[in-house]
């Protein structure tokens, strides 16, 4: 997977230019998007599902929440499935990848969302979303199942539905795909949500200016929380294979670290044992803390992990009620 097109969130008349050629595709885009959900039988199953999923293509930190709702509910003592699609995975069939013992688990067969997630809970991977929730229901049918990405996922019924918005990656140009950057129309896609999730960078994040920001507040409860990393006051060469690189190195820039160098992979990029030498030895070379995401570094060789510290995201809530998870717990 690529890195996200650049006219999708820049401003520029040659990026409005491209997205405007772009938009009969969009068009075709949403009437399939329609007669999809339009025919899509909806399924119920045993256990308690909570989609956590988003409006945007990419990645808008649906995993960082992931793992705070496992928390959350391990706080209540309930445990968890989480149900994903495992980007990149090779298994062809849904299969499940079991919290204890994964510190040998590779990346190339399960992915790199998934290895993460699953330090905090049992995971089942697989294509076909409804044929994994069946495995977990089979396997235990009281555990409560995080669904990600499951927004879009029609044919599932679910009961409680929860959309994420990065408040600096915002909506972009808030055109479809592929003139832009959205999988449905902004407002349908809130409306038939039931929570909305903000992760705030700043308080002078343009979002929370916006005419969006003032729609959900309105229409749906929304918790506020506060995305930052752990690795303060350093002299950092940050390198990443992500969807929004720019996040991961705003944020760091925000804990006061000097970004020296920095260094852009394509999105679930695989290292090797080149890449890896080979940036070791240019952060040397400007004596810098060579720097990653909990999301890269599961697909490095362990024989490097002395060599590069991770930047671990802590969630901050500034809202957050739990008496709206009651009929969960």
């Amino acid at each position: 997977m690529l890195n996200t097109p650049e006219f999708w969130y820049k401003d520029s008349f040659f990026n409005k230019f491209i997205s405007v050629l772009l938009l009969p595709f969009s068009l075709l885009y949403h009437l399939c998007f329609l007669i999809h959900k339009k025919i899509s039988p909806v399924k119920n199953f045993k256990n308690k599902i909570i989609s956590v999923g988003g409006i945007n293509v990419g990645g808008s930190g649906k995993t960082p929440i992931t793992i705070e709702l496992i928390k959350f509910f391990k706080s209540k003592g309930l445990n968890t499935f989480v149900v994903m699609r495992g980007y990149k995975s090779s298994s062809k069939k849904s299969i499940l990848l079991q919290q204890s013992n994964t510190s040998n688990k590779n990346s190339k067969i399960y992915g790199d969302e998934a290895l993460l997630i699953s330090k905090y809970s049992d995971v089942i991977i697989g294509a076909n979303k409804q044929e994994s929730i069946s495995l977990a229901e089979n396997i235990d049918p009281s555990r409560i199942i995080i669904l990600d990405d499951g927004h879009q996922s029609h044919r599932i019924k679910k009961d409680i539905d929860i959309i994420v918005i990065d408040s600096m990656q915002n909506i972009g140009n808030g055109k479809l795909i592929p003139s832009g950057p959205l999988r449905e129309p902004f407002y349908n896609g809130i409306e038939n949500s039931d929570l909305v999730v903000v992760i705030k960078h700043s308080d002078d994040d343009v979002f929370f200016k916006s005419k969006y920001y003032d729609f959900i507040q309105k229409q749906k409860p929304t918790f506020i929380c506060k995305a930052c990393v752990d690795i303060c006051n350093s002299d950092v060469y940050p390198f990443c294979g992500i969807g929004f690189p720019w996040k991961f190195f705003q944020s760091l820039k925000s804990q006061n670290n000097n970004l020296l160098k920095t260094k852009i992979f394509p999105d679930h990029y695989d290292y090797n044992d080149f890449d890896i030498k080979t940036l070791i030895s240019e952060a040397k070379s400007i004596n810098a803390k060579l720097v990653t995401t909990e999301k890269d570094i599961v697909k490095i060789n362990q024989k490097y992990y002395n060599e590069i510290s991770v930047a671990k995201l802590n969630i901050v809530w500034e809202k957050f009620d739990e008496s709206f998870f009651e009929k969960i717990c």
